[in-house]
């Protein structure tokens, strides 16, 4: 009687909202074709919350002809479409090589774009650095279109036939896209130059050389005259746009990501991840991991950071001190190379792996405990309405269970997810540990298109009873 009083007032406090651990929708996936997924840029307008996202196709032809591999597709964050934006400027140059040492025998080669710069504020406008040839002694030339990739221009002092990539970096300011830098060296000498342009690519001058520039240029987007060139083994610094730059150490970073609300930026290198509080005059090594492959900072808290790795994605809440895996349930690959997160968001990320996209999310989610009573047995009931449009709700119920939902229970790991007519996972609604009970979730389904949907509830079985539930159920969306 006391352990059942216990369950009863324990239940009573889960009369609630409940927050979810591992909630994820996939909104491309490229598991099949064998090209997968090798980058994401995502890039806040200056106008309105949602960033553009851009993610790049890898290579892959193994019948020897050119396809969409290296291919650039944008997200219409609308309806989580996706699409080739500026007709087709950002995709990749193939070519047939004869290079007997790199191209034996002669075949086709796929040079991919290697820096794409989109505008914050003109989606007609953008600039790339690509290889511009396939031979023996092959170089790299920049390239820039301000009419939406119907024309383009390359820019030849920035190109070689050659040396290979020499472009070490390219940014846009995010309030004047007039004004842009790229980085190239001069030629046959170890000097390094930063160029700028004050006219949308048509005239570019030389504002610093230096041999020490190394990697990226980028613009702090809320102290726009501070532009970051990284150098061997650490950072440089300008606070004259360009004029010339300092060490400020830090690391020669991969990545770096600014909060919008104070002077926080993150930076991410090799070793792990760096924090300036001061627009970046100083930096503070805040974890050592050399698995990290990209970082992200909310827009609103500078506390609350994000990175992934081959594992998974991973959160800090206290501005890098401590780490907690976030999620690892992406499938197949579960190796994270792009995260985005957006203005008002809440715990909603925007995350690419190897072979897809996701939008993942960690607090509530409209999963809501209706009842104090106690269920006798699992139960995943009709979704109502159904038909439906464009949201539903889906019911299901856990038992008491042995060592479940008593003192000191943790309850039992539930999923629900949502599956198209092909049987592919499309969302993940649930994923957490439950007590005992009967639970109501929402699913919204806005985005998809009318059609036959499955859905799934699987609870592990407990450690101690042993028992476990599986069942699926079918609905239709009609709009």
């Amino acid at each position: 009687m006391k352990t059942l009083y216990s369950v009863l007032i324990l239940l009573l406090f889960f009369v609630t909202n409940i927050f979810s651990q591992y909630g994820f929708q996939k909104i491309y996936s490229d598991d099949t074709s064998g090209k997968g997924v090798i980058t994401m840029n995502s890039i806040k307008m200056s106008t309105g919350g949602l960033k553009h996202i851009y993610i790049q196709r890898g290579v892959s032809f193994p019948d020897g002809n050119p396809n969409t591999s290296g291919q650039y597709l944008k997200l219409n964050r609308q309806n989580n479409s996706w699409y080739e934006p500026l007709n087709g400027f950002a995709k990749a140059n193939w070519c047939f090589c004869f290079c007997t040492f790199t191209c034996n025998p002669p075949r086709y080669v796929c040079n991919r774009v290697l820096l794409f710069v989109p505008s914050p504020l003109d989606t007609q406008y953008a600039i790339k650095n690509l290889m511009g040839n396939c031979g023996c002694d092959a170089g790299d030339k920049v390239t820039y279109t301000v009419n939406n990739g119907m024309n383009s221009s390359d820019l030849t002092q920035f190109s070689n036939d050659f040396a290979g990539q020499m472009c070490f970096g390219i940014d846009i300011d995010p309030v004047n896209d007039a004004i842009a830098y790229v980085g190239y060296p001069i030629m046959g000498t170890s000097y390094k130059v930063i160029y700028k342009t004050t006219n949308k690519g048509s005239a570019w001058v030389p504002v610093d050389t230096n041999s020490q520039f190394f990697r990226y240029i980028k613009i702090n987007p809320l102290k726009r005259t501070n532009i970051f060139c990284g150098a061997s083994g650490q950072t440089m610094l300008s606070t004259n746009s360009g004029v010339d730059f300092f060490p400020v150490g830090g690391q020669n970073f991969n990545e770096m990501k600014f909060c919008y609300s104070d002077s926080t930026i993150y930076g991410l290198a090799f070793n792990g991840v760096y924090k300036s509080t001061n627009h970046g005059l100083n930096w503070t090594h805040v974890w050592t991991n050399n698995t990290l492959r990209c970082i992200e900072v909310s827009p609103e808290n500078s506390d609350i950071v994000y990175v992934g790795n081959p594992s998974g994605l991973y959160k800090s809440t206290n501005g890098g001190l401590n780490w907690v895996l976030y999620n690892d349930h992406f499938s197949p690959s579960k190796n994270v190379l792009g995260i985005s997160k957006d203005v008002s968001s809440g715990d909603t990320v925007i995350v690419a792996t190897t072979d897809a996209v996701y939008k993942v999310w960690g607090s509530f989610v409209g999963i809501t405990n209706i009842t104090n009573e106690i269920p006798e047995t699992f139960s995943l009931y009709q979704n109502y309405p159904n038909p439906f449009n464009p949201v539903t709700k889906i019911k299901f119920s856990i038992p008491l269970l042995r060592g479940v939902g008593a003192e000191g229970g943790r309850g039992v790991l539930t999923q629900l997810s949502i599956y198209d007519a092909l049987g592919k996972e499309i969302t993940v609604l649930i994923n957490q540990q439950l007590q005992p009970g009967t639970y109501e979730a929402d699913w919204d389904a806005s985005a998809y298109p009318s059609g036959v949907y499955y859905y799934k509830l699987e609870v592990s079985p407990s450690t101690s009873s042993g028992r476990g539930f599986l069942e699926t159920k079918k609905m239709v969306l009609i709009k």
